[in-house]
């Protein structure tokens, strides 16, 4: 069984209860949940959150809304995606950010076509990166994620695709890419700003949960002015600053 475990938390401090702020009446969180409810290569979908206090409210959100949600270890990454697929017995997880609302259902297809077609370890669409920022996507067989678990520790542990693509002679991976390289284009929700974007993005969609990265892309290149919301914004360094830490350590 593949399952899609979105990441999730409250405590962002650039847009502090992200998940639960609004676009066209929606949460950002069900948004995402929405359109990868549209993926047909999708067994089930679960919310991965932390036991950090301030995410009662959202574990409280889920179950109002029927969503299956796992709490989990906040720094341990690895961990809390493993834990979260082996309560519901998954084989293989896809690992999804909870900031990304126009994740695009039919590249998500794709990319589980790919795993599956390869018997793969690991298929993502970030090495090297041609989508935009907020399309990215990481799949993992429950074995590797355990392996990781069993072996790794800190850095590996919070991105575990660092360990992997440290040692891709060991694991049997594949890349899904494009011929046009868009991945300087930022479609996630890291400031107020980006919710306007994104939100300026659906009004001109059909507002089904299935529109794909093509029409994203018509409707930007239809209206430039839409990326002068963000272009300005200084972009999370967090994956550096966490390597920078951890090799301190």
């Amino acid at each position: 069984m593949i399952v899609a475990s979105i990441q999730a938390r409250l405590g962002s401090t650039r847009l502090p209860g992200k998940m639960l702020k609004k676009i066209h009446g929606k949460t950002l969180l069900k948004h995402v949940y929405d359109r990868l409810s549209s993926c047909k290569e999708i067994d089930k979908i679960i919310i991965a959150t932390t036991t950090n206090l301030k995410d009662n409210l959202l574990e409280e959100y889920c179950k109002k809304n029927n969503l299956l949600v796992y709490r989990g270890d906040e720094e341990d990454i690895a961990k809390r995606h493993l834990d979260a697929a082996k309560s519901i017995n998954a084989t293989a997880i896809i690992r999804i950010c909870g900031d990304c609302p126009l994740i695009d259902p039919k590249v998500i297809d794709q990319g589980i076509l790919l795993f599956k077609q390869n018997n793969a370890d690991f298929v993502s669409n970030r090495f090297p990166k041609t989508y935009p920022q907020g399309l990215n996507f990481e799949i993992y067989k429950i074995s590797i994620l355990q392996e990781i678990m069993d072996t790794q520790k800190g850095f590996n542990r919070r991105y575990p695709f660092e360990h992997i693509y440290s040692n891709q002679n060991k694991y049997k991976l594949f890349n899904l890419d494009q011929k046009e390289n868009l991945s300087h284009i930022h479609l996630t929700v890291d400031y107020q700003q980006d919710l306007e974007l994104i939100g300026n993005i659906i009004s001109k969609s059909d507002q089904n949960y299935d529109f794909s990265l093509m029409q994203t892309m018509k409707i930007i290149n239809q209206n430039p002015s839409f990326l002068e919301l963000t272009q300005k914004l200084t972009r999370s360094k967090e994956y550096k600053s966490a390597k920078e830490s951890f090799n301190q350590k």
